[in-house]
This record gives C-alpha cells, sequence and structure tokens, in this order.
C-alpha cells in the first residue's frame, strides 16, 4: 500500500515539472536573444531608426516637433527616443541594449498574454516561438530597434493587461493599463487602430 507521504511527494514532482520547463524554456529564449542581437551588434542601423534617434536627440536638446524637426511620421517613435536618449543615451551600446530589453520584455508580455484566459498554461511553448520570430528574421531587419520592435512591446503587454483584468483586483487600473499600450502603439502606426478593433472584436466575439 502506498503511503500518502509518498502520494503527495509524488504530486509535488509532476506538478515541478511544468515549472521547470517553463524556466528552461525562458532561459533559452533569452540567451537566444541574446546571441542574435550580439551576433549583429555591429551592423549598421537602418535608416529610419537613425533618423528616429536623430530626432529625439533633438527633442531631448529642446527641440520642437515637426517645427525643429522636418519629419511627418507619427510622434511615437522620436519621443521614445528622445526618453531613451535622456536615460541611458543613444550611443552604440545604448542601443543595442535597449533592443534587448524590449526583446525580452517583449516576450515576457507574451508568456503572460497567452497564458491567461482562455488558453491557461497549455499556452507555454508562445514565448518560444515569438522570442525566436521576433529575433532572427533578417529579412525584416527583425534584430534591429525598428518600429515593430517597440510595436509589439505596446501590443503584448495591452493583451496581457486587457486578458488578465478578469482575475485582477483593479479591473479597472488593468484595462487603463491595456488602453495606455494599445495608444503606445498607434502612435507609432495609426493605422494599427483599424488591426487592433478588428483583433479585439474577434477575441471578444464567440464562437
Amino acid at each position: 500500500m502506498v503511503s500518502s507521504d509518498a502520494c503527495i511527494q509524488k504530486s509535488s514532482l509532476r506538478r515541478g515539472w511544468p515549472t521547470a520547463g517553463l524556466a528552461l524554456t525562458a532561459l533559452l529564449c533569452f540567451g537566444w536573444i541574446l546571441l542574435v542581437r550580439l551576433h549583429t551588434a555591429d551592423e549598421p542601423l537602418e535608416r529610419d531608426i537613425c533618423t528616429q534617434i536623430l530626432m529625439g536627440r533633438v527633442l531631448a536638446d529642446g527641440g520642437h516637433l515637426y517645427v525643429d524637426t522636418l519629419e511627418f511620421k507619427p510622434p511615437g517613435m522620436f519621443v521614445i527616443w528622445q526618453i531613451i536618449h535622456q536615460t541611458v543615451g543613444t550611443g552604440p551600446a545604448a542601443v543595442l541594449w535597449t533592443n534587448i530589453l524590449v526583446t525580452l520584455l517583449t516576450l515576457w508580455g507574451v508568456y503572460l498574454a497567452g497564458s491567461s484566459r482562455p488558453w491557461g498554461r497549455g499556452a507555454d511553448s508562445g514565448p518560444w516561438r515569438s522570442g525566436r520570430s521576433s529575433a532572427v528574421d533578417m529579412m525584416l531587419q527583425a534584430n534591429q530597434p525598428n518600429n515593430e520592435v517597440f510595436i509589439n512591446l505596446f501590443i503584448a503587454w495591452g493583451l496581457a493587461c486587457w486578458l488578465r483584468s478578469d482575475s485582477a483586483h483593479a479591473v479597472w487600473k488593468s484595462c487603463v493599463a491595456a488602453g495606455l499600450f494599445f495608444a503606445g502603439a498607434t502612435l507609432i502606426k495609426p493605422v494599427l487602430i483599424i488591426v487592433l478593433v478588428l483583433a479585439l472584436a474577434r477575441i471578444v466575439t464567440p464562437g
């Protein structure tokens, strides 16, 4: 006859395996992102990124948007690089590690969104797929801190906050946070308003 202590021990081991697997997957994702980003660290930045960093520096020095900066694009990326420049600078090393940090935070946001209702812990493999696709697609220049890197961050965390709002102690705070994240994404590319409306409508529509 199996003792109750043995049953408890086996049950604990079974519960521990998914946690250990998740931790290992996360470490592999982090390592893969670091490897790919560092491998292409000396690659010249694309023109749009250089323009956005320059605009951010001008704003940080007291310049006015669309007056001292001759650019017609939305203000999102210019303000982001202004904040980064005022916080850690925009030298090559700062740009590289900002890129890595944003990608890792996006990975975390994808996991939080994917492991919420209605998918639950069954979505644990989502971060691996997201990390792999966001880090290695050189044809899309996904290894550089372009617009989409920051858009992915805002959308992932917006979805995470929104999908977890039912279980949050302060539902309104989670919904407000989701709205702010989505708004941040649209300040980079306003066309995302249409995409977000269609995507959220699909999520809330039963069947």
